[in-house]
């Protein structure tokens, strides 16, 4: 019986520790250019406008509102082959802490404004969780003006 190589030993450690800890695996510190060219690190984005772009690149996502359940909750239904598919989701009117755009009509949203998102259970934050529709896409001359929970 032979004793494997060095070489042999080292591709099942390397590949049990970039599953480990995938930031020390080969490139991990390289830049990778995103569609526009710009380089950045893996795992961020250049900047928010990419982040806003990528929110509304068309991936065949599915978002419908089932049913208005109260003056500040809504019952959505969303499916998207990145995020995942929920049957029945419950988002909740808030003020927007940040820009972004609304997932229905692509309108873009500014920080104050009334928004709705998706509401976490305990510590399960959704997936979707930075998604947003404005206030005004929902049901328009509504508003939902209930303090955010």
């Amino acid at each position: 019986m032979t004793q494997p190589t060095f070489a042999y030993d080292d591709v099942f450690e390397r590949a049990l520790m970039r599953l480990l800890d995938p930031s020390r695996g080969a490139g991990a510190c390289e830049g990778v250019a995103d569609a526009a060219g710009r380089r950045t690190r893996r795992g961020a984005t250049a900047d928010a406008a990419a982040d806003v772009a990528d929110m509304t690149a068309p991936a065949a996502v599915k978002i419908r509102i089932v049913e208005i359940l109260s003056a500040t909750s809504v019952s959505v239904r969303w499916s998207d082959p990145r995020f995942g598919h929920f049957g029945e989701q419950v988002w909740r009117c808030v003020t927007a802490r940040m820009a972004s755009r609304c997932v229905l009509t692509g309108v873009p949203i500014h920080c104050g404004d009334r928004v709705y998102r998706p509401q976490g259970r305990g510590r399960t934050v959704p997936c979707n969780w930075d998604r947003m529709i404005h206030a005004a896409a929902v049901a328009p001359g509504t508003s939902c003006m209930a303090d955010d929970q």
